[in-house]
């Protein structure tokens, strides 16, 4: 796993943590991502663009997936993919040139 990845814990009580990271356009990203309860969780994007890309982790799991940020400046939503968590565990990967 890259020095660089992007570290994440969710959990049903707290969602993502942190909520929110930003990368460059077209950035290989890596996103390590850890169940801190022991409930299923899933890292899925609603930008079209990024359906093809998530992971999905058991109770105290963890799991990394890479990929290529979009080109495309902008606010990418992501959320937990189970149905039950969506509406509280959400966040957003921010393009921007920094």
């Amino acid at each position: 796993v890259p020095d660089s990845s992007i570290q994440i814990s969710i959990s049903s009580e707290k969602g993502f943590n942190p909520k929110q990271f930003k990368v460059k356009p077209g950035q290989a990203v890596t996103i390590v991502l850890t169940a801190v309860d022991n409930q299923e969780h899933t890292l899925r994007f609603k930008d079209a663009s990024l359906r093809a890309i998530a992971v999905s982790v058991g109770g105290g799991e963890t799991k990394a997936i890479t990929f290529n940020a979009p080109n495309n400046m902008g606010v990418y939503d992501f959320m937990c993919g189970n149905p039950d968590h969506r509406d509280k565990e959400i966040g957003q990967m921010i393009v921007v040139k920094e």
